[in-house]
């Protein structure tokens, strides 16, 4: 069915000015009644003459999660055939009619129309709030009752004596219903497998996850990561898409604070309010919000981040860290000569022949694989190399961790493809310059060496200086100042940019940096891209950061 406008000035949302046209569909099916004598028209008139307290023809008919139906049915001529009426409904525009299981039983129909009444239809489903829904009710045999669940119009149209005309009408925004709703969500599918809880779920940098939700309208949905290694939370910054009752959303497990992380708690919550998003939430807060903030929590998945999860039976090995630096095979990154290697890995346990090696060999070049190292395996899962020496300053080399025997001799050439596993390359480019440093040194010209346990007492306008240390800035290289209430869960708020006095010094001019016995948190970062609030994505782009420094404001 479809709906025409027959006034053009009415506005948005009003249902007057409508009325509902049979579609090609139903046209075509009516037709086809006709020609083989189907028994759909005839002898038995069906209306529906109101819904609830409301007359069929009002304006705009909104109806409850239940709602009463009543109408008349009549025949040309008295009958004595037993028939029942029954009720569907869609949404507007919607393939699939769904059937209450109420029936009315009908028996020696007089020519007279008779009135009927149903009781506490349900109608529309509790995601449909807001929602146009179009109803008929309809009349068959006895012996032909359709049993309650979802039918096609043609086949309704065929089981048929007679069907109403489709009543157009809509959820109510908020009911009574909608406010006892017990808030459920359920985690369905990680990174394209079904969710099974209990057990270690392993995926890429990013996953997609899936479920179903039940929630009051107002309530939010969100996805939630708990490192293994931290008891901190953090709810994911993108909003999960959601669309009648189904939800989906992204986890990126290499942005900021979670990209030294493979060990994840991952869940989905529903919260009355929003949550603080892309910062971390200490554990005493998260308490909190979940008992007066969420009202609905999934069950939680274990995940293991991995480049590819291995094949069944097999064993997978990949480097997660050069020099405390997360790394990946699809760009060149910077490491220290002298640096240490860590790793995971994924699949079938590895066997006591087996052992986990770190070779190296030039890039640009097709020279064989060498040996660098062994690897001390913790938790059967982890595994770290020393700090070594990986090669010669400025000098672009190529890491690959693999599984083989304990048969590896140190500087001998090593067959990668009769290894049991081996990960992709890694690809580096050596410096010897010291990490870029940032401190704050001064605030109102008082040193921060010379803070109490309670902070520096400072006026409340006030400059911030600092110095640079390490290798030298490179161009684009910022210096932005942030701030934090003390003992609060807020996230940092930009102070501003700090200029650069010389080479090693900084500064940030005096500026208001909060109200008279206001306690608040300092911090300098580095980096080339602005900084406004530390989010997870603006962590990702952070240089260097300095020591916090805690500040009691004055007049």
């Amino acid at each position: 069915m479809i709906l025409e406008k027959t006034h053009p000035t009415r506005s948005a949302g009003s249902l007057r000015g409508y009325r509902v046209q049979p579609s090609r569909q139903l046209l075509t099916i009516i037709v086809w009644a006709i020609l083989l004598n189907w028994p759909v028209f005839p002898q038995v008139a069906l209306q529906i003459t109101a819904i609830g307290d409301a007359p069929y023809d009002s304006p705009e008919i909104w109806v409850s999660e239940k709602s009463d139906i009543s109408g008349t049915i009549s025949m040309a001529r008295a009958d004595s055939a037993e028939l029942v009426l029954q009720t569907a409904w869609r949404r507007l525009n919607g393939d699939t009619w769904w059937i209450s299981d109420q029936i009315i039983p009908l028996s020696g129909i007089p020519g007279q129309a008779r009135n009927w009444r149903f009781s506490d239809v349900p109608l529309g489903t509790p995601f449909d709030y807001k929602k146009p829904l179009e109803i008929v009710t309809f009349a068959v045999d006895k012996q032909q009752t359709a049993l309650d669940g979802v039918i096609d119009f043609a086949s309704l149209v065929y089981l048929s004596k007679a069907v109403s005309q489709p009543l157009l009408v809509q959820r109510q925004p908020k009911t009574p219903a909608n406010f006892s709703v017990t808030p459920r969500i359920r985690i369905d599918h990680i990174a394209g497998q079904p969710a099974q809880p209990g057990a270690t779920h392993e995926v890429g940098l990013q996953a997609l996850l899936s479920g179903e939700v039940r929630k009051p309208t107002d309530s939010l949905v969100r996805l939630v990561v708990q490192p293994l290694s931290s008891d901190r939370h953090w709810v994911v910054e993108d909003e999960p898409y959601l669309r009648e009752g189904r939800w989906s959303g992204k986890i990126d497990f290499a942005v900021g604070d979670l990209e030294d992380e493979s060990e994840f708690i991952v869940f989905a919550v529903v919260a009355r309010e929003e949550l603080p998003r892309g910062s971390a939430i200490p554990l005493e807060a998260w308490q909190g919000y979940l008992h007066h903030t969420i009202s609905g929590i999934s069950t939680l998945l274990r995940v293991t981040r991995v480049e590819i999860p291995p094949a069944k039976n097999q064993i997978g090995v990949r480097i997660l860290s050069v020099g405390g630096r997360m790394t990946g095979p699809e760009r060149r990154g910077e490491a220290q000569v002298r640096s240490s290697v860590k790793g995971i890995l994924s699949g079938r346990p590895i066997s006591t022949a087996e052992d986990v090696w770190l070779l190296t060999t030039r890039d640009f070049r097709d020279d064989s694989w060498h040996l660098l190292g062994k690897a001390a395996i913790k938790n059967g899962k982890y595994w770290e190399i020393s700090p070594r020496l990986l090669g010669e300053s400025g000098s672009y080399i190529k890491l690959m961790a693999v599984v083989a025997g304990r048969n590896l001799a140190a500087g001998a050439a090593v067959d990668v493809e009769a290894c049991a596993a081996f990960s992709r390359p890694v690809h580096l480019r050596l410096q010897d310059a010291p990490p870029l440093e940032v401190e704050i040194e001064q605030v109102d010209r008082q040193p921060v060496a010379d803070a109490s346990s309670d902070g520096l007492a400072v006026y409340r306008i006030s400059g911030v200086e600092g110095r640079i240390g390490g290798r030298p800035l490179e161009d684009e290289d910022k210096v932005w100042v942030l701030k934090m209430p003390n003992d609060s869960d807020q996230p940092w708020q930009l102070l501003g940019q700090a200029g650069f006095k010389n080479r090693h010094t900084w500064e940030l001019p005096p500026l208001a940096l909060g109200a008279a016995g206001d306690e608040l948190i300092l911090i300098a970062v580095i980096a080339k891209t602005p900084i406004q609030s530390l989010n997870l994505r603006e962590q990702a782009s952070v240089i260097a950061s300095s020591g916090r420094v805690q500040v009691r404001l004055k007049d």
